[in-house]
């Protein structure tokens, strides 16, 4: 499992279904089927709230293709309950 910090207004949007998508540092090794853990994280105070949001990456634009930086990649993904 993947764990990744996410700031309040994108982990809302995602917990109302709103996104579903990602745009990442192509620092790890996404790639589909990854299980992912969001970890909603507030950036003035550096900690976590505690809510997170699993989901499994189901896409995955990777780095340096259709006009992305060699370092950012893009994934969606699928809620598991």
């Amino acid at each position: 499992m993947i764990e990744l910090k996410i700031w309040p207004i994108p982990f809302r949007a995602v917990l109302n279904g709103d996104k579903r998508y990602e745009v990442r540092k192509a620092d790890r090794e996404f790639a589909i089927g990854n299980i992912i853990k969001l970890r909603e994280f507030l950036p003035d105070t550096e900690q976590y709230t505690g809510r997170t949001f699993k989901c499994k990456i189901t896409y995955i634009t990777q780095a340096g293709t259709w006009g992305l930086p060699e370092d950012i990649c893009i994934f969606g993904f699928e809620e598991i309950k």
